[in-house]
């Protein structure tokens, strides 16, 4: 930590310590804070401790980034947020802390411009590829995100994951070509994976974005005027292979098609061994509930319609599948162990499991499997294996006007859903207000109300410069 720390001050006093046509723009940023009101619904968690309860927050956070540059070639872009969070009553044991704060140190990228057509950063860079709003099959280099377990910051960007979207350190190379570009990204892995039994939003900051190495290739065509198709190879700790195009029928539609095959598995699943040795009374079964297969190929598929007017309305629809999800008698298969770990294992006639010792380990087994579900929606994956997603927004900057965002997301096998809306308007120049909801629909055995956070309603102010 000591050498990115280091690499930081570098990165920073580098460009303004330069005479030469050296200089920085103001930094840019926001502030705001929101009031949150969440509500629970009947959870299988609840039956063993209160690990949700219905309460009162106060979420106050702030973005800022520095842009700079040395002559025409090097330029310096970096982003820091940060975020604290106040309950007004204890939250539950698998919840957030009363009060806590947290920094997201985003990216730091010194850039330079080779040529006129190469581009090679260094530091803590983003690379976002893909085309849809849900999931996309080609965005190989996300990172888990590392918001509040009840909570996180809804006004940031067109959507909430862009306050916690953190970059990774490592390199690469762009290289753009009359009927293409080329992109070279190496991350590599500067620290040891969390396989503890902790959730991801407990983490690290190296934890999260470089804990695997990763090195990408990747191809786009912009050579169509209204075709543009990506390629993409990943190696290192994951190998993956994704492909997908975006069509534009004219100024108002456009087609996305998305595609990748994994080998092995993207993320953790609960393993037979385990869900037997529960049932069984094994105090053990919880050294590696879950493991992530090395084994195999996996498959991933998304695609979608959207439709944007002239009134900057933007509406769409889109369908995802993957082979790695849980199917549907898998998934209460998993429902059932949780509900056995959290109360079901104990029987009265039996003194046995009267035991402080038994109760503990099965407690510690039931928490083990809400950080684990919890930790795979922080990689931004879907657990089940057939979703559709419906969508709408607005976004325009007039004074006064009243913009949207909204979205549906339902899982195909248990017909859960997860359901947003919010409002927002900018009351002044800089100064936005907004409100809105999420709500987790479905029976308790859900994918999306299986935590029993049933809906979430919040109202905040959003001021920028």
């Amino acid at each position: 930590m000591k050498r990115l720390c280091f690499l930081i001050t570098a990165l920073v006093i580098l460009p303004l310590s330069t005479e030469a046509d050296t200089g920085c723009k103001f930094p840019r940023g926001f502030a705001g804070g929101e009031g949150v009101l969440l509500h629970t619904g009947s959870t299988q968690w609840n039956s063993l401790d209160s690990a949700f309860r219905q309460n009162q927050m106060a979420n106050v956070y702030g973005s800022v980034s520095l842009n700079c540059w040395m002559g025409q070639t090097i330029t310096f872009k970096s982003e820091i947020n940060g975020e604290y969070l106040l309950h007004r009553h204890q939250p539950g044991s698998l919840q957030d802390s009363r009060r806590e704060g947290k920094i997201f140190f985003n990216q730091a990228t010194l850039s330079w411009a080779a040529r006129d057509n190469l581009f090679i950063d260094t530091g803590k860079i983003r690379r976002r590829y893909g085309y849809l709003y849900t999931v996309s099959p080609l965005d190989l280099l996300r990172n888990p995100h590392g918001a509040f377990r009840s909570v996180h910051v809804n006004a940031a960007g067109d959507s909430w994951p862009a306050f916690y979207d953190e970059g990774s350190w490592g390199f690469s190379a762009s290289a753009f070509t009359p009927t293409g570009s080329w992109d070279v990204v190496a991350l590599p892995g500067l620290t040891h994976e969390n396989n503890t039994l902790k959730t991801t939003g407990r983490d690290a900051s190296l934890e999260r974005t470089n804990s695997q190495a990763r090195y990408l290739l990747s191809y786009s065509t912009t050579g169509l005027n209204d075709t543009t198709t990506t390629i993409s190879l990943l190696a290192g700790t994951q190998k993956r292979l994704a492909a997908g195009g975006n069509y534009l029928l004219n100024d108002n539609w456009a087609f996305n098609l998305e595609a990748g095959l994994i080998k092995g598995q993207s993320w953790r699943h609960l393993t037979p061994q385990a869900s037997k040795g529960l049932y069984s009374w094994d105090t053990n079964a919880s050294s590696a509930p879950f493991v992530r297969s090395s084994q195999g190929i996996n498959g991933e598929i998304s695609a979608g319609v959207r439709y944007s007017s002239s009134q900057q309305i933007e509406s769409g629809l889109e369908y995802y599948g993957q082979s790695q999800g849980y199917s549907r008698s898998a998934w209460q298969q998993l429902s059932r162990d949780v509900a056995y770990a959290t109360d079901g294992f104990n029987h009265p006639a039996n003194w046995i499991t009267s035991l402080p010792l038994v109760r503990d380990a099965f407690r510690y087994y039931s928490h083990i499997m809400a950080a684990e579900i919890d930790r795979t929606g922080r990689l931004g994956a879907l657990q089940g294996k057939h979703y559709l997603t419906l969508f709408s927004s607005r976004n325009r900057s007039e004074t006064g006007v009243m913009n949207w965002r909204t979205s549906v997301t339902v899982n195909l096998n248990d017909f859960s859903s997860l359901a947003s809306v919010q409002l927002s308007s900018p009351v002044r120049e800089n100064l936005e207000m907004y409100a809105g909801a999420n709500y987790a629909l479905g029976n308790a055995a859900g994918e999306f109300s299986l935590f029993g956070e049933k809906d979430v309603h919040y109202a905040g102010i959003r001021y920028y410069w």
